[in-house]
């Protein structure tokens, strides 16, 4: 069954590095890549969603973001410089489909912190596309 209610992880919700995939990109960026193989094929093959994420996020941080962990799966934070964070990236495959009942749940709650969402679907060349999301009301 997959978790829906994401309540449990803003416990941590903040100034909590993404240290993991964080040294990883820094690696990639200074092109010391064959430090960090053994790394790669292990995310690549016992983390799900992994490829995908270290996709994301070194996307992101080539832009100039700020990144830390969120503690949600397959969700990643853009904070500010006070670590406070100001977009959920939602990071989703173009071939899995999208669990709609987690991307409410995730809506209703950036909602109550007052942060965006973004849905990020990484292609299978690993393109990623993002979609800035919202909820809409639609009155009679």
């Amino acid at each position: 069954m997959i978790e829906t209610d994401l309540s449990h992880y803003l416990i941590n919700l903040t100034s909590v590095k993404e240290g993991h995939y964080d040294d990883i990109v820094s690696k990639i960026i200074d092109g010391r890549i064959d430090e960090i193989t053994d790394r790669l094929t292990e995310l690549a093959t016992n983390e799900e969603n992994g490829w995908n994420k270290l996709v994301v996020y070194l996307d992101l941080r080539m832009r100039g973001k700020r990144l830390a962990n969120s503690n949600i799966p397959n969700v990643v934070s853009v904070v500010d410089r006070s670590d406070k964070p100001t977009t959920f990236v939602m990071i989703a495959s173009e071939t899995r489909p999208i669990n709609l009942v987690r991307l409410i749940k995730l809506l209703d709650l950036s909602k109550s912190l007052g942060v965006n969402v973004v849905l990020a679907i990484v292609d299978k060349y690993g393109d990623v596309t993002y979609y800035s999301l919202e909820e809409i009301n639609l009155l009679k």
